[in-house]
């Protein structure tokens, strides 16, 4: 899993992006309700989300520490319920939103049609490119929601 996510952090951007710090990004799985909880924090939306991203690359860290230059937090619980609804599985949901928040870290966004369209075009091939060949289930096993 490591390797795979170097290599999605890599073909995202980010590599070039934080190249020369010791720079940190921290992945975090989360439950629907503290992922509602950020939500509505951050975005001021109501309810649990698929993924979040901060970007926190301007921040100082410790000399001689690495700095944690961004935070990705996914839902494997939304996971589960959106790959019932595009027919997909929750473990290919879920490396989407990690794609989907590092290329938010990397400058991307989703607010327009147009930057949308391209968005989900660099998701498909940050991912092609981080599997090599590989499917998601080889990676990640994401449990039922309990319930």
């Amino acid at each position: 899993m490591a390797r795979f996510l170097a290599r999605l952090a890599e073909a995202a951007g980010l590599a070039s992006r934080w190249r020369g710090d010791a720079a940190v990004l921290q992945l975090v799985c989360t439950g629907s309700r503290r992922m509602a909880e950020l939500n509505r924090k951050f975005l001021a939306h109501e309810g649990p989300t698929d993924v979040l991203a901060f970007d926190l690359s301007a921040g100082a860290g410790v000399p001689g520490e690495p700095r944690t230059a961004g935070e990705v937090y996914v839902c494997p619980e939304v996971a589960a319920k959106a790959a019932g609804r595009y027919g997909t599985t929750p473990a290919h949901e879920l490396l989407l939103y990690m794609a989907h928040g590092m290329l938010h870290l990397a400058g991307e966004d989703d607010h327009e049609p147009a930057s949308r369209r391209r968005m989900r075009r660099l998701e498909k091939k940050i991912l092609t490119e981080a599997l090599a060949g590989r499917s998601a289930e080889d990676l990640v096993q994401v449990d039922p929601p309990p319930g």
